[in-house]
């Protein structure tokens, strides 16, 4: 079965939960991310 390159865009606790639980199956994996500094607030 084909798996799919899949992009975050944002950061956060919510986004890193999404990363690991899309690449702890075998339908898809996390290939490039991108965070826009004016929307970060740490």
């Amino acid at each position: 079965m084909k798996k799919y390159n899949v992009g975050i865009v944002g950061y956060s606790w919510a986004a890193g939960a999404h990363i690991e639980a899309i690449n702890n199956t075998s339908l898809a994996e996390v290939t490039s991310s991108a965070v826009f500094q004016d929307s970060y607030k740490p």
